[in-house]
């Protein structure tokens, strides 16, 4: 499994293409069965991010499993990540043989936070 929350990824691939050592990087993430990419969107990805994003996603297409996870609506990826371009066949690809999750409510972690308050007010 190879996991990285989005933003890092987005680092990893720059520096290591800074460094001209994308060819030994870009293994570790091709090779993985299952690779979950966290929080995209969660922080302002670089310009370049879209291009990144979608050759990684376009290279493991229908060989391997990916996962990914954001808090934004997939409407809002295009403005997002500055592309829409790139976004259509990201998109494309990722949701030809994958499912789309959607959830809502409350988080849980608030509600579990919540529930601790409650006891310990009760409690005290």
């Amino acid at each position: 499994m190879f996991y990285r929350e989005a933003h890092t990824l987005i680092e990893e691939i720059n520096e290591a293409s800074e460094l001209r050592e994308l060819r030994k990087y870009r293994p570790q993430m091709m090779a993985a069965e299952l690779m979950v990419l966290d929080d995209l969107f969660l922080r302002e990805l670089p310009l370049n991010a879209g291009e990144k994003l979608a050759d990684v996603l376009m290279s493991r297409y229908e060989k391997f499993s990916t996962i990914l996870t954001s808090n934004r609506p997939i409407e809002d990826w295009s403005k997002l990540l500055g592309d829409v371009v790139v976004v259509a066949p990201l998109l494309d690809r990722l949701m030809h043989r994958g499912n789309l999750l959607k959830f809502e409510g409350k988080s849980w972690r608030l509600k579990e936070a919540a529930e601790r308050v409650a006891r310990r007010a009760a409690a005290g």
